[in-house]
């Protein structure tokens, strides 16, 4: 495999939501659209599944966290000898102090391929983290130790491996600082060494940042964050290995307003050295009297991303190119609740189109109206439902040309120690960016998913995926979490 670099920004793919809930529905109706959602987790994240950590007093009022996840994975496509099997670990801890001023923590996860890395050209289960041998991957996504007040001049002082809080995601080995002169400005600051989980024989000093900035509160309620950012990368120069260094000055502006409890608005824009690159907003106004709202978004990306900047663009050496393109969502929603359970209806309509250049893979012109019923504690606590209904376009018409009618759903049951869930949805297209780096088009999933709180502490999962698409997939899941 080539030398692969891919930044702990990425949001890996669209792996599909599970249908829990409304919210996970609308999540798996959003994953159907062409823009790459997330399994979409950064690595950065928790796992989907895993615990989430729990608070215990030890001594003189120090408080400890922790979560744990072990996991299985087997996967066997209908293609002869394609078949996959990997062990997943994950552990993230953290510590305060009695006064809640000095945290430390940390979390990490590790791949085993216990069957071994395939080089069978174009084997379909390939993933990202199968590129040694032995195939065990380790990544640490976070272990720094700070200092937190909300009330001194410094409200943050951080070292070690961390995420940026301002600006686009970033991961780095560094330090960061946050002040608090006024009531109505903050001061930031953070700079290291930048980490790229997928590359392979990295060199400690190829990758830098540095940013600074502030965030102005004029009045109540109001929010504005600038910040500038200063990158300084070596990326690949030919198909040899060779690389070139790369310096590139990121900066942007965020506006923020909340009006009470029901309205909230965000509007952005970001440049990337002389030229504007991404723009867009969102307006959300909650009921909650009522059990209704509305969500109405806007993105765009003005400029083709490859590598000018990798962390504007985390999958361009995996990928390719990523084309301007605006992406935009509306969803409307209303709330029953009965005395037989609570039901909500979404109706809504998202797309994504390129605003100049033909289509390519990865680069999709889709739109997508929906229709989304999901009903919790059906005349009984414990049954839960939800139905997807969708028309998918290949382009703006959604009534013409190539288009599809899907259907989808979810029935289960959340009570006590148990949980179970049984159903199916589709996707136009799907992206999974960590694990078999490829589009999959017309993709049929049925599912069955299994919990078990064996004690407060500890749960069991099991799950079985069948996907449809050019060949047919199985996937069984089994593991343990721990919180604590």
């Amino acid at each position: 495999m080539t030398e692969r670099k891919l930044s702990a920004t990425g949001r890996a793919g669209c792996v599909p939501r599970v249908l829990l809930t409304a919210a996970v529905l609308l999540n798996v109706a959003r994953a159907s659209a062409a823009e790459p959602p997330a399994q979409a987790s950064p690595p950065t994240a928790r796992p989907v599944d895993a615990p989430t950590p729990q608070s215990t007093e030890s001594g003189p009022g120090w408080q400890f966290h922790g979560a744990a996840k072990e996991s299985f994975r087997g996967r066997q496509s209908s293609i002869p000898d394609e078949r996959d099997q990997d062990v997943d670990l994950y552990l993230d801890l953290a510590a305060t102090d009695p006064s809640g001023r000095f945290v430390a923590e940390g979390a990490a996860a590790a791949w085993w391929d216990i069957d071994g890395t395939s080089r069978t050209p174009g084997f379909g289960l390939r993933s990202l983290r199968e590129t040694t041998d032995p195939a065990l991957w380790v990544d640490v996504y976070r272990l720094s130790a700070e200092y937190r007040s909300p009330s001194d001049l410094v409200r943050l002082a951080r070292a070690g491996r961390q995420e940026a809080e301002h600006g686009l995601p970033e991961i780095f080995d560094g330090a960061a600082v946050e002040l608090r002169p006024a009531r109505w400005l903050g001061l930031f600051a953070f700079g290291g060494r930048t980490e790229h989980f997928y590359e392979l024989r990295p060199k400690v000093s190829e990758d830098w940042l540095g940013s600074a900035g502030a965030v102005l509160r004029p009045v109540e309620n109001l929010k504005i964050d600038i910040d500038y950012r200063l990158l300084s990368e070596d990326v690949p120069a030919d198909s040899e290995g060779a690389k070139t260094p790369l310096t590139t000055n990121s900066y942007g502006v965020t506006g923020m307003y909340r009006f009470g409890e029901w309205l909230r608005a965000k509007l952005y824009a970001r440049g990337l050295d002389a030229s504007l690159s991404n723009a867009g907003g969102a307006v959300g106004a909650t009921n909650q009297e009522r059990l209704m709202g509305v969500e109405v978004r806007l993105d765009t990306q003005t400029v083709a991303i490859k590598e000018i900047n990798e962390a504007n663009d985390p999958y361009y050496l995996v990928l390719g190119e990523s084309l301007p393109f605006a992406r935009w969502r509306l969803d409307l929603f209303k709330g029953f609740s009965t005395s037989a359970g609570t039901y909500t209806l979404h109706i809504g309509y998202e797309g994504r189109n390129l605003l100049r250049d033909d289509e390519t893979v990865f680069n999709r012109n889709t739109s997508r109206l929906y229709s989304l019923f999901t009903a919790a504690d059906v005349g009984i606590k414990g049954p839960f439902a939800g139905l997807l209904f969708e028309r998918n376009s290949a382009g703006l018409d959604l009534f013409g040309g190539q288009g599809i009618w899907a259907v989808g759903g979810s029935a289960g049951w959340d009570r006590g120690i148990l949980r179970a869930e049984a159903g199916t949805y589709y996707q136009r297209f799907a992206y999974v960016y960590y694990q078999d780096v490829e589009e999959l088009a017309d993709v049929r999933v049925f599912f069955g998913d299994v919990r078990l709180r064996i004690r407060e502490w500890i749960s069991a999962r099991t799950r079985y995926q069948y996907e449809a698409f050019d060949r047919e997939l199985h996937t069984l899941i089994v593991g343990l979490t721990q919180a604590w």
